[in-house]
């Protein structure tokens, strides 16, 4: 399972792991339509449909390529093999999932927070410097007007 730092992630709607922008998207996007047999044609993971495994206890159904690409193949042919509970009915494979979310949205909060604090920072610098400049501006144009002073009083003699 690997997740682009600098890419747009959100937390599943439903299962609470890492979900990419465009799964969520996706997800979100459109009806849940079921089958004949009363399972759902879409992916509970990704929103799309595709090659799903159904739930052996309830409606959901999850895709081979979410279930491989979240825990391998053997575990994808461990489902096909046997009488499965999917994640929403048996959530305990996520907990490692999860984990990986809660970080993920603790490293991105920690992120954002940087970065408010840095856009302060580099605000108060600004402030800093500009004040500076009109210090100095104000010095140098009351020095300018002492020197024009003493010349025009040196030379009035």
């Amino acid at each position: 399972f690997q997740i682009n730092v600098f890419g747009r992630w959100n937390v599943h709607p439903r299962l609470n792991v890492v979900q990419c922008a465009p799964c969520n998207k996706f997800y979100n996007s459109g009806r849940w339509i079921k089958d004949e047999e009363g399972y759902y044609e879409h992916c509970r993971w990704c929103g799309e449909g595709g090659d799903l495994l159904g739930c052996d206890e309830c409606v959901e159904s999850f895709c081979k390529k979410c279930i491989k690409r979240n825990f391998g193949r053997a575990e994808t042919q461990m489902i096909e093999a046997a009488k499965w509970k999917c994640f929403c009915c048996d959530p305990k494979p996520l907990r490692k999932l999860l984990d990986t979310a809660r970080r993920v949205m603790d490293a991105r909060r920690q992120r954002e927070e940087f970065l408010l604090q840095e856009d302060e920072r580099q605000k108060q610098k600004k402030l800093a410097r500009d004040e500076k400049f009109r210090n100095e501006k104000k010095i140098s144009t009351k020095s300018i007007s002492v020197k024009i002073f003493e010349f025009r009083f040196l030379t009035s003699f």
